[in-house]
C-alpha cells in the first residue's frame, strides 16, 4: 500500500506541475462555485429557510488535501529541546521575579 501511495503522490505532483494558467483558473473557478446548504433567517419575516451558500471551507480543505498529497506536507521546524535548569538557576529566576513584585501581588500569588 505504501508503494501505491507514493505512486499516487508522484502522479499528483506531476499533474500539479503541469497545470497551465488556464487550467488552474478553471479549477479554481470550479472550486469557488462549490455550495452547501445551511439554515438562515429572513431579515424581514424572521422565518428560517434552507439556502445555498458558497462552501469556502470545502474549497480550502480540498485544495489543502490536493497540495499535501501531490507535494507532501510542508516541513515543520523541530523546536529545540528545553534546557534543563539547575536548582540554583530556578531559585535565582524565582527570586528575581519576586523582587519585582509588590507586596499585594506576592500575597495574591501566595493564596
Amino acid at each position: 500500500m505504501a508503494a501505491e501511495e507514493t505512486d499516487l503522490r508522484q502522479r499528483l505532483s506531476t499533474v500539479l506541475d503541469s497545470i497551465g494558467d488556464d487550467t488552474l483558473r478553471t479549477v479554481v473557478e470550479g472550486i469557488f462555485s462549490l455550495e452547501r446548504l445551511t439554515t438562515a433567517e429572513c431579515p424581514h419575516c424572521h422565518e428560517r429557510a434552507r439556502v445555498l451558500v458558497p462552501d469556502y471551507r470545502g474549497f480550502a480543505q480540498g485544495l489543502s488535501a490536493l497540495t499535501d498529497q501531490g507535494k507532501g506536507k510542508a516541513a515543520t521546524a523541530v523546536p529545540p529541546a528545553p534546557k534543563e535548569a539547575s536548582k540554583e538557576e530556578l531559585m535565582a529566576a524565582i527570586s528575581e521575579a519576586m523582587a519585582s513584585m509588590s507586596t499585594t501581588d506576592l500575597v495574591r500569588v501566595a493564596r
